[in-house]
């Protein structure tokens, strides 16, 4: 086929961002985009572009390669960059995977980018851990779904994903080195002279400097080198690492150097404090005697810093953390123990004394990594390209088993989107309307705060969980809900009031039990989730007001919703004791409510279920979590178990308990009409069930009452209206309510928001 074009994309943090992936993706960009000869008979022409991860900690003047910026934080940046490739006509994308350049819990958010991808992914694994946290290896595990290869550096980085816990299939997993420039092999006196460092020994360490380089160890070794070699400089070329400089400024390197003070040995300690180019970089190394990384820990599977120094021909001495094991082999260099600066200061005294040594350790590091230059890296990386070519051009498409897998799920690979256009209908400058007349706000019914307090929720969760900055519409939304909870409050009662008419007077002094429950919850959540302090402050007296007087309160329900807002609040001030010990008294009073009254067939407190039953289990079993109680834990699994068997039809769809009658505990039981909010309360307790079970059965019926909710239900109708975005009101014996009111719009919304980050944030049924 003639002119056969390959277009790729790296996804990756690039230059001028100071970071080692950067600097690494910058290098293989050139090697393949610009010194590469074309030369194989797959491919023409190629084209390659960058998407960068950006930190947002400077204006950064990215080169013209660089044709899209996510901000690393910003969920939302991921799924747009998706579509921006996928309307490119990419042929391929490559990740460069390191858990800390991407947003989310361990950089989760790439999964995101990854699963809206239409685009062949091949992923280099810059670290891999032996023994990963749970979210870790579900991270790498994903991965390894969503790439057609995996790309590491070293024969251990494939060992350990092709054992426990990893299990990934050896032909998934191909080893490329990590490249090196190519630069000719000179004695280290050369440029001694040119960097003032003439008729010196040169120790050399260089690159980001940090707490988990080892260099205090160093450093106390160079306390005992300079007895025997006064004339003996330690090099450090590096500033200190950008995250690292953020958190702690330069509190490391002021570290060092009073240890350096107090040792005495300033005149033998050089710190180059720069990020340097290519060409002064290779100055220093060609000049250094004896190149060392003392790193502290095993852990290390790569060390870009350590091939740049083989490759130049450096005499290497080194910890025996994992890449160096490898590297070093076969007389290529020299292993100490870690943390350990005496025998690291023999080690060089030794080899400082043998020239002859030194030298045969350096030609046999420069020879064995020639096949490691930037060059001969950017052709393997093609060849590797070449089988998914091969397969494109031969049979014009790509082999469904050679695609990633996506979704478990497959008709949730394209989820609807979560969009609030009905919501931002349904409020007007007082708050969010009750009810509707079909899709318009009906006005005659006013306003409820057990409504408000809902949509606080779900607009809090949207904004903060999901990143959304600079967007005046949810920003407007908050402050109208905010506002609305907050003018409730009744300071005489110490309540909040439930109904508001049109003409914006109260209806009641007070409201019920439920509706107080309601108001302290979605006060909780906003506690726990805004970000502007002072706003925190007031809003947490609201809430500790209200709190005073809640003895009053004996509902089940009502006291579910508070221990949700309790909760809530004690992610921020787990200190609390106060509400610490009330959070246990409630819990307490609801197990309690549940082991007098349940019996092996009616596993209820009361001889009838009515509504939102589940969020009684959840919330009990969200506390027992909290407080690590099993006993709590394992009541509120059972009930919330038999409750949702209740509602499974024989065919396996949800069929909700209706609202005409409701069910007791002899079998009577109303079949309509069905409720969204009763969807949405089982869902959520599902899915929290999954989340600290991890047993796969809870999250079948998440999706279950997911699928209530687009027709999977008792009259095959669904209840989302794609048109409006909103909610049906219910489903009736024979049609749906054509009403789309504020609870049953915000019971799809914030089922649709638990959906979006189940699969955003990467909770997937996997072979554990």
């Amino acid at each position: 086929m003639n002119n056969r074009k390959l277009s790729i994309i790296f996804v990756s943090t690039y230059v001028p961002r100071l970071c080692g992936i950067a600097t690494f993706t910058n290098d293989l960009y050139k090697a393949i985009s610009k010194e590469l000869k074309l030369n194989y008979s797959f491919l023409d022409e190629i084209s390659v572009k960058i998407v960068a991860i950006d930190n947002m900690k400077g204006d950064l003047d990215y080169p013209s390669e660089v044709v899209y910026v996510i901000k690393e934080q910003f969920l939302e940046d991921y799924i747009r960059a998706a579509e921006f490739v996928n309307l490119s006509k990419t042929d391929l994308v490559i990740v460069q995977h390191e858990f800390g350049i991407f947003g989310g819990k361990f950089g989760d958010f790439i999964l995101s980018f990854l699963r809206n991808l239409k685009t062949p992914v091949f992923t280099t694994l810059h670290s891999i851990l032996k023994n990963p946290l749970k979210e870790q290896k579900i991270i790498i595990k994903q991965l390894a779904e969503y790439s057609y290869k995996l790309i590491v550096m070293t024969n251990k980085a494939k060992e350990f994903l092709t054992a426990d816990p990893y299990d990934i299939l050896p032909d998934k997993i191909s080893i490329i080195p990590h490249g090196i420039p190519d630069v000719p092999f000179i004695d280290p006196f050369y440029y001694k002279k040119e960097l003032s460092l003439e008729n010196k020994h040169v120790i050399l360490t260089f690159g980001l400097i940090s707490p988990s380089k080892g260099l205090e160890f160093m450093i106390e070794a160079m306390s005992i080198i300079v007895s025997t070699h006064p004339d003996t400089v330690y090099v450090i070329l590096g500033k200190t690492h950008p995250e690292v400089y953020l958190r702690n400024g330069e509190e490391y390197r002021n570290l060092l150097k009073k240890r350096i003070k107090l040792l005495q040995i300033e005149d033998n300690i050089l710190f180059i404090d720069e990020y340097v180019d290519l060409e002064l970089l290779t100055k220093y190394l060609n000049t250094s005697d004896i190149y060392v990384t003392p790193y502290p820990s095993k852990e290390q599977i790569c060390s870009g810093t350590l091939s740049y120094a083989l490759g130049t021909g450096n005499a290497v001495i080194s910890t025996p953390y994992y890449h160096a094991e490898e590297l070093l082999a076969d007389n290529r260099g020299i292993l100490v123990p870690f943390n350990n600066a005496e025998t690291l200061a023999e080690a060089i005294i030794t080899l400082l004394s043998d020239e002859n040594n030194r030298n045969e350790l350096r030609r046999n590091a420069y020879l064995y990594c020639r096949n490691m230059t930037w060059n001969n890296i950017g052709s393997n990386l093609l060849k590797e390209f070449q089988t998914y070519m091969d397969e494109k051009y031969q049979n014009n498409l790509i082999k469904d088993s050679l695609l990633p897998k996506k979704l478990l799920r497959p008709e949730y690979t394209s989820l609807p989107s979560i969009d609030i256009s009905h919501l931002i209908t349904m409020t007007d400058d007082v708050g969010l309307t009750q009810h509707s007349y079909y899709s318009i706000p009906n006005r005659n019914f006013g306003y409820s705060l057990c409504d408000n307090a809902r949509a606080l929720i779900f607009i809090m969760k949207y904004r903060y969980e999901f990143k959304i900055y600079n967007d005046p519409t949810i920003e407007k939304l908050k402050q109208t809900y905010l506002s609305f909870i907050i003018h409730s409050y009744n300071s005489e009662s110490k309540l909040f009031r439930n109904f508001m008419g049109y003409n914006r007077q109260w209806l009641e002094e007070k409201g019920s039990q439920d509706t107080n429950g309601r108001a302290i919850w979605s006060l909780g959540v906003a506690i726990n989730l805004i970000e502007d302090l002072s706003l925190r402050d007031g809003l947490t007296r609201l809430f500790k007001k209200t709190i005073s007087s809640q003895n009053a309160f004996h509902h089940p329900r009502a006291l579910s919703y508070i221990l949700m807002g309790l909760l809530e609040y004690l992610n921020v001030f787990p200190g609390d004791l106060d509400i610490k010990l009330l959070q246990k008294t409630i819990s307490k009073r609801i197990y309690d409510l549940f082991l007098d009254n349940m019996s092996s067939d009616w596993k209820w407190f009361e001889e009838k279920l009515f509504h939102t039953n589940a969020l009684i289990a959840n919330s009990l079993l969200s506390s027992g979590y909290n407080l690590q109680n099993e006993e709590y834990q394992n009541l509120a699994l059972e009930v919330l178990e038999w409750l949702v068997n209740q509602q499974i039809s024989d065919k396996g769809y949800l069929t909700i308990i209706g609202n005409k009658g409701w069910m007791d505990k002899f079998g009577n039981r109303a079949n309509f009409d069905q409720q969204p909010i009763e969807a949405y309360t089982i869902l959520e307790a599902c899915l929290n069930a999954y989340k600290i079970t991890n047993n796969e059965t809870w999250l079948g019926k998440v999706y279950m009452c997911f699928d209530w909710f687009l027709g999977k239900n008792d009259c095959n109708l669904p209840l989302y209206d794609p048109i409006t975005k909103g909610c049906y009101d219910g489903l009736e014996p024979s049609d749906i309510n054509q009403n789309i009111g504020a609870e049953s719009t915000l019971a799809w919304l914030l089922s649709l928001f638990n959906l979006h980050e189940l699969t955003q944030k990467e909770i997937y049924i996997l072979d554990e």
